[in-house]
């Protein structure tokens, strides 16, 4: 996936080196597209296949819907995502 950040703020939240990142701005901003590409680099930095990942929305539907694709797409080729008990596994890493 071949992606860029669209403004400073959004490079800053991917960048960051905090242990919690929020990212409370207006809508079509790029949080989605944001929280799933930072996710990706967490789950490349922290690779031991123990390791386990969490991603929330406020509902099932949004995170269904709107959430889970663009994470998806972020993840495509580094793992395989299971529709059965919702987790994808990382090649040779962790669990989100």
């Amino acid at each position: 996936m071949n992606w860029k950040p669209h403004s400073i703020k959004q490079e800053a939240v991917l960048f960051s080196d905090k242990r919690f990142v929020i990212l409370a701005c207006g809508i079509q901003f790029g949080k989605t597209a944001a929280g799933a590409i930072r996710m990706k680099m967490e789950m490349h930095r922290y690779t031991d296949p123990l390791d386990n990942f969490l991603i929330v929305a406020p509902t099932y539907k949004l995170l269904q819907q709107s959430t889970l694709p663009p994470f998806l797409r972020a993840m495509e080729g580094c793992g395989e995502y299971s529709k059965s008990d919702s987790t994808f596994k990382m090649n040779g890493g962790g669990t989100c």
